[in-house]
């Protein structure tokens, strides 16, 4: 793999790494709250530290196998070594104390199944993190020299949850690249989508994900990603703004430095 865009991986690897400063949004209600540990918490905390022991080491954060784009998510690993019975099992107990803490009572009719649901859902809904982009991209990498124009793949849909409070953002991506030589299918970029929303995730650093990886594979003259999204912790909690949407843009190469570039790209997209 050619190290063209070096500098750009270690600058993006280093925003990724697990730091606090990088990845704490919460609102101010949630980070002025301390909490003491219930006899209960202190028995999860009990039961979940020979699991713990097992984590990878928070120093080495896990890296993508082709693009060497840090990932968050000290322990896909652990996961993807962990018996999908032995993860439901080890969900659905946790629930189901969560469920008892609430007021509700796990074992009458409509929740009795309720915390394994729950845990099947969940995995589903993380399944991103046992994905890995060599496997998804299956040699779609074709050679096309004379492909030297804005390639636009518009309104991908995507639903994620936010990391902040494991509630759904959902809305669409779309990516403009203007290759150098090499495409890849077209199909490939909603699956890359796919793979990175199917974790929990910021919208910000979803951008960032695709723009870096559509760089290392194609090493294309440049890259944009727009994503428009609703995010429910808006919707439903918090400020409760019922339709409020969140835009972002993430450019690599010749869109981010080049605004004629930019406007041809925002011109198709109103066409």
């Amino acid at each position: 793999m050619s190290t063209q865009h070096s500098d750009s991986l270690e600058d993006t690897m280093y925003k990724l790494s697990i730091d606090k400063k990088v990845f704490s949004h919460e609102d101010d209600e949630d980070t002025n709250n301390s909490t003491t540990l219930t006899p209960f918490s202190s028995t999860v905390a009990s039961s979940t530290t020979s699991l713990s022991k097992k984590l990878l080491p928070k120093k080495d954060p896990i890296v993508d196998p082709l693009t060497q784009l840090s990932q968050p998510g000290g322990n896909t690993q652990l996961r993807k070594e962990t018996p999908q019975s032995e993860l439901v099992s080890k969900i659905s107990h946790h629930i189901s104390q969560i469920l008892t803490l609430v007021g509700e009572d796990p074992e009458r009719e409509g929740l009795h199944d309720t915390p394994a649901r729950y845990a099947k859902a969940m995995l589903h809904f993380t399944k991103g993190y046992e994905e890995e982009i060599p496997r998804v991209l299956n040699n779609a990498i074709f050679k096309e020299p004379s492909a030297d124009e804005i390639v636009i793949v518009k309104d991908i849909p995507f639903q994620s949850l936010c990391e902040h409070h494991l509630v759904p953002f959902f809305g669409t991506v779309t990516i403009g690249y203007i290759p150098c030589g090499e495409v890849v299918g077209l199909s490939k970029f909603a699956r890359f989508v796919e793979v990175y929303c199917r974790r929990l995730q910021v919208q910000e650093r979803l951008g960032n994900q695709l723009a870096d990886l559509i760089m290392e594979l194609l090493q294309p003259l440049g890259v944009i990603v727009i994503i428009e999204a609703e995010h429910m912790c808006m919707i439903s909690r918090g400020v409760e703004k019922q339709g409020s949407k969140t835009v972002s843009k993430c450019s690599r190469g010749c869109f981010k430095t080049d605004s004629g570039i930019r406007r041809e790209f925002f011109d198709m997209l109103k066409n």
